[in-house]
């Protein structure tokens, strides 16, 4: 495999008045760039749209492909206040019956599983046999959309944590604007500068 290498940026020239615009200011003024960012963001939400009415369906297969028996394996709709701003999410579980003591009564407690290998938990013994090879073929597309789902929502964490220690920079740039401001009056073409910069 060839390895990326960091080319050098070739210098290129330009007419003076070519692709020359000004500085993006206030922050949102560039509507290219916006409509860039907010194009990925709804694709984002297009594409987990599309993902999760998938495993809604897969749900249902799984529910109609093993007998609801101790043992059997599901998808649920979750959410917790620390992962996705207390966002849904869907979790692969394996659920369990358990009659509370001193009642008939049945409680269904289910554990979250980890996808690897999510196809080889299935059971198929006894009443689980009927639909296993059907259990099986759901459970590889499960895995699959799962993980597409992750690796999606975890580009916009890497981004979130990106931003966040870059946002807490920000009084240093405003320190840094206001000292640059107070000295362009003392530097030595200033004067000339007035006549082709622009002042926001």
């Amino acid at each position: 495999m060839l390895q990326e290498t960091n080319l050098p940026e070739t210098e290129s020239e330009e007419d003076s008045q070519s692709l020359r615009t000004y500085a993006p200011l206030p922050a949102g003024s560039d509507v290219a760039m916006v409509r860039y960012l907010t194009r990925h963001r709804d694709r984002t939400v297009a594409l987990l749209g599309e993902i999760d009415e998938t495993l809604e369906l897969l749900r249902r297969s799984l529910n109609a492909s093993q007998p609801k028996y101790t043992g059997m394996i599901g998808i649920i709709w979750t959410h917790r206040p620390d992962r996705f701003n207390n966002g849904i999410y869907p979790a692969v579980v394996r659920w369990s019956c358990h009659r509370k003591s001193g009642s008939f009564d049945l409680h269904w407690k289910y554990k979250i599983l980890n996808l690897r290998n999510l196809p080889r938990m299935a059971k198929s013994s006894k009443n689980f046999a009927a639909g296993h090879a059907q259990t099986v073929e759901a459970l590889k597309q499960v895995q699959k959309l799962m993980q597409q789902r992750s690796t999606l929502l975890n580009t916009w964490s890497n981004l979130s944590r990106t931003l966040t220690p870059m946002e807490s920079s920000t009084s240093d740039l405003e320190s840094l604007r206001a000292t640059l401001k107070a000295h362009l009056p003392a530097l030595p073409h200033y004067q000339q500068s007035l006549l082709y910069n622009r002042d926001y």
